[in-house]
């Protein structure tokens, strides 16, 4: 399950390395056979997309497989996120900006007319978007683990149900020790021990949003407050997978 910003690019390199172009399928989410006919993919080793665990519990017998998906610090999260959604409308990414849904080229440019170090002006775009575009990043991680209903905000009974559905994965980890999760994997499929070197797609540019300024995290925790929840849980276990 491939969460938003949370390095699964860098964990589907990693799961691809052990098998040939024919037996695997990543960005399920844009994938034709998975729309129309996903018994097609069964056959394959291995599968990844950006896709909640409900909806890939109603296309797959999930018992059939093993696994594994990746969490990031909430608020490191959510900026990555912002800043990849920004980026597309920004000069010399027309041709990316084109293979996403107009809701997310909508999404795009009002994020890249807004100066994310102005945090009223952000403070007021984040507090009107669309229920489609919020449903991106509003508590983004913890809409991956279960349904939340179309029209309202993830609240505490949602972070309670996605701490439960946490429990039904193999290997949960998280970004700030990748590299950790990657050899308990590697170790679970008897795997040789990874190379801590492979990290793909990571965003280093946020635009200006700091995450040290006391400000900047007020105005974003109500996009974060129960993926933080979420977060603590399942790094508390980390020693105990």
């Amino acid at each position: 399950m491939h969460i938003a910003k949370a390095a699964g690019s860098t964990v589907n390199v990693f799961f691809a390395n052990h098998y040939s172009e024919t037996q695997y399928a990543i960005h399920l989410e844009s994938n034709e056979k998975w729309q129309s006919n996903p018994d097609e993919l069964k056959s394959l080793s291995f599968l990844s997309g950006h896709i909640s665990l409900p909806v890939l519990g109603k296309k797959l017998n999930l018992e059939d497989y093993y696994k594994v998906t990746v969490i990031r610090e909430p608020y490191a999260q959510l900026c990555s996120h912002l800043a990849w959604i920004k980026r597309l409308a920004m000069p010399g990414e027309e041709k990316r900006f084109k293979q996403h849904p107009e809701y997310i080229q909508v999404l795009a440019r009002k994020l890249a007319a807004t100066e994310f170090t102005a945090l009223e002006k952000l403070k007021t775009l984040l507090g009107s978007l669309a229920e489609r575009e919020a449903r991106l990043i509003e508590n983004c991680q913890t809409r991956y683990f279960i349904f939340v209903p179309p029209g309202r905000p993830v609240d505490e009974t949602d972070t309670r149900k996605a701490i439960e559905a946490s429990a039904t994965f193999d290997r949960i980890g998280i970004t700030e020790s990748i590299s950790s999760f990657m050899k308990d994997v590697a170790s679970d499929m008897s795997w040789p021990e990874p190379d801590d070197r492979i990290h793909q797609n990571v965003t280093q540019d946020f635009y200006g949003l700091d995450l040290s300024d006391s400000k900047t995290r007020e105005v974003l925790w109500p996009l974060v407050q129960h993926d933080i929840e979420l977060y603590k849980h399942i790094a508390s276990l980390q020693n105990h997978l």
